[in-house]
């Protein structure tokens, strides 16, 4: 304890250092409030043996089949399961497939390219033009086709194309269509449940991302909107975004400055960045995917990357016979924050060459 007169600023205040498994936090007790604040607080994310030594990353990888003749686009993996995910492709199909027994069982779509898919606990959810379409992901049904009829079988139009599509979730999707936020209810007690319009959007939106209740809109311009869903209105959080994602209050950005692709990690405390290998004119395909814990997989310039921001650790994942096309996390339902496990699109170099589906996991070893 610190008595006043022997303070700079008069204060009685002590520092309490709690030391985890897996974070380090220093934060402060009020001798004269009574109470412990976050006030000049810091939280190093990893045990405490990794502020004297940097690990190394052990990346492997564990899967690897064919699915359809086009890589998979920008946001078109989704995981469905620990061992099934949806790949949605450059040629318009949308895949179910299990890489661990290398079966690919059949397509929830054929059509137009997506410009989103997502998946909640009972639909496939997909947009294209100016439609979104549920399927019952459960089906036997899903993979097949009436010539005559309509597919699928619950959609909604809307006005202007969709741009963005996110589960929420209490059910249903977040649809980012033209200058607009909708709503769809999957909780509707019967019938097709219909598309709300919520709030008007501040820009054109290129994607939307929700994490559990949080929504954020990534505009064309490249600034970042956080939706606050009590005044339903959106917020600017960051300009100049090149790549965005956000998982379990971890907050992942790809921002250009001076000629440098700069790969920002961010949490409700502290806020990291690291340089990446990739020339800003070389990165015009940037994706960020967030792992927890300050760990972000990175695909710029057909390259990708395994990141962990805070130790200023960026590993290149070896694809020598071709260029990685998308990613995503893998189904992660644990309480801990960090997924180990993710996917790759691989597009071959040689044309006559099927894209693969790659597992990977990452291990650190002290």
């Amino acid at each position: 304890m610190h008595g006043a007169s022997f303070t700079r600023d008069g204060l009685r205040q002590s520092r309490i250092v709690d030391i985890g498994d897996n974070a380090v936090t220093v934060r402060t007790l009020d001798h004269i409030k009574r109470s412990v604040t976050d006030e000049g607080g810091w939280r190093h994310e990893g045990p405490i043996r990794s502020l004297i030594k940097k690990p190394d990353v052990l990346l492997s990888r564990v899967h690897s089949i064919p699915v359809g003749e086009a890589p998979a686009i920008p946001g078109g993996i989704v995981p469905l399961s620990p061992d099934r995910c949806l790949v949605s492709t450059e040629d318009g199909f949308t895949w179910e497939a299990e890489p661990g027994v290398e079966a690919v069982f059949g397509t929830c779509h054929i059509g137009p390219v997506l410009s989103a898919v997502a998946a909640s606990e009972e639909h496939i959810w997909l947009a294209w033009g100016n439609s979104v379409g549920r399927s019952d992901r459960h089906s036997p049904w899903r993979f097949v086709r009436d010539a005559n009829g309509d597919w699928p079988s619950v959609k909604w139009q809307f006005e202007n194309e969709a741009d963005g599509m996110a589960v929420r979730p209490e059910g249903g999707v977040w649809v980012a269509a033209g200058p607009d936020l909708w709503k769809i209810d999957d909780a509707a007690a019967s019938g097709s449940p219909s598309a709300v319009r919520i709030s008007p959007l501040p820009e054109r939106s290129r994607a939307l991302i929700a994490d559990g209740r949080t929504l954020w809109s990534v505009a064309d311009s490249g600034t970042v909107y956080r939706y606050d869903e009590e005044r339903q209105s959106f917020q600017p959080y960051m300009k100049n975004v090149l790549a965005w994602d956000s998982w379990r209050g971890y907050h992942a950005a790809i921002v250009a400055d001076n000629g440098v692709l700069r790969l920002k990690s961010m949490d409700e405390r502290n806020q990291y960045e690291v340089s990446l290998p990739v020339p800003v004119g070389e990165g015009a395909h940037v994706q960020a995917i967030c792992l927890g814990n300050h760990h972000v997989l990175v695909i710029a310039g057909g390259q990708a990357f395994f990141a962990i921001v805070n130790l200023q650790i960026v590993s290149k994942l070896e694809t020598p016979n071709g260029y990685a096309a998308s990613t995503a996390r893998a189904y992660h339902a644990k309480a801990d924050n960090v997924c180990s496990s993710f996917y790759i699109s691989v597009q071959s170099n040689d044309p006559g060459v099927r894209p693969r589906l790659e597992m990977w996991e990452a291990a650190l070893r002290y």
